[in-house]
């Protein structure tokens, strides 16, 4: 029987993506929208493991995964959020299986989710690579992008080798031919995907299909528009916006380039410098 997997959160996009991600990976995957319809879900039925996001409007992930801990402990949990920073001292405190930050790698949520439900011992020797500065990552990366404004300060962030410590071959595709002919020319080691766009041209079921595959993809969704009024951050929210409220952040941008840089180390595209 396949594991079964809730997926919780307020961004329809990100719920499908994830959704469809997961189902061809063989698990059978519920989702829910908002906190109070993953409780309906929760109280109706076995599951393994449940995704949730933090910020949600009815009621967040950490009023659900409270509820989730005292009901039913034997559900696996792992919390996928752009606001980890500011929880993640209340997550320890409530306690959770694992928590990636958003935007996310999806061969890094896949295994987590894989290790959490074999029970399988987590390695340690990425964890140390990720942090070591001797490490160089060196990587051809295809950024799927709603438009060039958009990608504009993408494409400042990842030339610059000090800041994203990489070196990085650099291309972007903005409709669905720009994406084939990119895929097909380039065979990019990396693929970094606004999320929209990702759901908008069923790029998961197009890849599956390709002879050759990129070695990890990276889904995000930066953008001014959205965000909280009590934030000062930018969250994590896809869409094709309006080109003025294109606006990314220093931190939301290292957020991403922190991303690039552990998927590329998780594939082996990094060399030792100095």
């Amino acid at each position: 029987m396949s594991k079964k997997i809730l997926i919780v959160d307020d961004e329809k996009n990100t719920v499908l993506a994830l959704k469809d991600i997961f189902e061809s990976k063989g698990y059978t995957v519920l989702a829910a929208f908002s906190g109070k319809e993953a409780l309906k879900l929760l109280d109706h039925g076995r599951l393994d493991l449940i995704l949730l996001d933090i910020e949600m409007p009815d009621m967040n992930g950490i009023e659900l995964l409270k509820v989730v801990k005292k009901r039913h402990s034997s559900i696996k949990t792992v919390i996928l959020t752009g606001y980890l920073d500011e929880y993640k001292k209340k997550i320890d405190k409530i306690g959770c299986d694992a928590y990636l930050n958003k935007p996310f790698s999806i061969n890094a949520l896949v295994q987590v989710l894989g290790t959490i439900l074999e029970e399988k011992a987590a390695s340690q020797s990425l964890a140390e690579l990720f942090k070591d500065h001797r490490v160089r990552t060196k990587a051809s990366l295809l950024f799927i992008e709603p438009n060039e404004i958009m990608y504009s300060p993408k494409l400042a962030y990842f030339q610059d080798r000090e800041r994203c410590g990489g070196e990085y071959q650099l291309a972007a595709a903005f409709n669905e031919s720009q994406i084939s002919e990119k895929m097909e020319s380039m065979k990019p080691d990396i693929v970094i995907s606004d999320i929209n766009m990702f759901r908008l041209y069923k790029l998961e079921e197009k890849f599956s299909r390709l002879e050759f595959k990129p070695k990890d993809i990276i889904l995000h969704g930066i953008s001014a528009f959205g965000v909280r009024d009590n934030d000062k951050a930018l969250p994590f929210v896809g869409g094709l916006f309006d080109p003025i409220t294109a606006i990314i952040s220093p931190k939301e941008m290292d957020k991403l380039g922190q991303t690039v840089r552990e998927a590329a180390i998780a594939r082996g595209l990094y060399i030792m410098a100095g």
